[in-house]
């Protein structure tokens, strides 16, 4: 845990995972017809979606978590790679 805190390391897989996590925002908003229920400010996503559309993506394989206000919570984190969050992009879009 030192040596990530003196190279330095911490901030560049924090960097990267913010940085998926706004990719992640960017493609549902574009492409997809839910809304984001919180401004994205670091590597956690929060979308809006009905119940239906919840079970269909983790029927899909993409088990998330929904809170009760029908907001689902995705989480990116240092190994994130931009092939999952647009996999991840595509199958959300597929279920409007």
């Amino acid at each position: 845990m030192l040596g990530l805190l003196e190279s330095g390391d911490w901030l560049t897989g924090a960097a990267h995972a913010n940085l998926m996590a706004q990719r992640l925002a960017d493609g549902i908003e574009g492409r997809t017809p839910f809304v984001l229920a919180h401004p994205v400010e670091s590597n956690t996503v929060f979308v809006r979606m009905p119940d239906e559309a919840h079970q269909a993506l983790n029927t899909a394989g993409w088990a998330c978590y929904q809170f009760d206000d029908g907001s689902v919570r995705f989480v990116c984190s240092w190994a994130t790679d931009e092939a999952s969050v647009d996999e991840l992009i595509a199958v959300v879009a597929s279920l409007d």
